[in-house]
């Protein structure tokens, strides 16, 4: 399967487990984590060039978005990650999820295990 075949199945997929109710579905709920964590697996193997200044992916995004947003923080400009770090943010991410569902599944909350890292 070749890397934008993995990137819109990972993205469905992804969106599925975003629209999943963790308490009214928790099974179907991880196993879109699972299967999300398999295709981040896979996209992770994959090398992906960095965009160049100009390209079409640079126009996408506006590094002076904070320019548009009401806010106290001062402007500064905000850089693209590079892949692999994007790929260890959404891991985290899903693991963060995958916690979440676990402690849905507890249906006392002095059963809860406090993790601190």
């Amino acid at each position: 399967m070749g890397f934008f075949q993995l990137m819109e199945n990972w993205v469905q997929t992804f969106l599925q487990l975003l629209d999943t109710n963790v308490h009214r579905s928790p099974k179907q709920f991880i196993r879109y984590i699972n299967m999300c964590e398999e295709f981040l697996g896979q996209l992770s193997l994959h090398s992906i060039p960095e965009p160049y200044t100009g390209s079409v992916a640079h126009r996408a995004f506006d590094p002076y978005v904070s320019k548009r947003l009401e806010t106290a923080v001062p402007i500064r400009v905000l850089p693209i990650g590079s892949p692999g770090e994007t790929w260890q943010v959404i891991s985290l991410f899903l693991k963060g999820l995958r916690e979440t569902s676990e402690l849905a599944a507890r249906h006392n909350l002095t059963t809860w295990k406090v993790r601190w890292i």
